[in-house]
């Protein structure tokens, strides 16, 4: 049933604010599953891995995530089947961007 269950990340571009405080992007993505997250405050550590289904980098689109995440739910549920979609994260972390997207980032 595992099979079922899809975890995704999407990292989202910096907004204003983080922009003209000169914010440091510490996540790297690579390839369409690998995250590595930089400690900022160790740059000469290793990078954390991370491995997911999906991984989205800030210049991911809106066109692009629901192709792999949301049309195969979409078609699931319209063929009758139980499915749910949701996003996950602590407030600032870009859950309604990756839902809604935004015109002022």
């Amino acid at each position: 049933m595992a099979e079922n269950i899809r975890v995704a990340v999407r990292q989202r571009p910096f907004n204003g604010r983080e922009r003209d405080m000169g914010c440091e992007n510490i996540i790297e993505v690579h390839g369409k599953r690998e995250v590595l997250v930089k400690d900022p405050e160790e740059p000469s550590k290793e990078p954390r891995q991370y491995t997911f289904d999906f991984a989205y980098d800030d210049s991911s689109t809106q066109e692009g995530v629901y192709t792999d995440l949301g049309a195969p739910i979409v078609r699931k549920a319209l063929e009758g089947f139980n499915a749910t979609m949701f996003a996950y994260g602590q407030t600032g972390s870009g859950k309604t961007f990756t839902m809604m997207g935004s015109k002022d980032m």
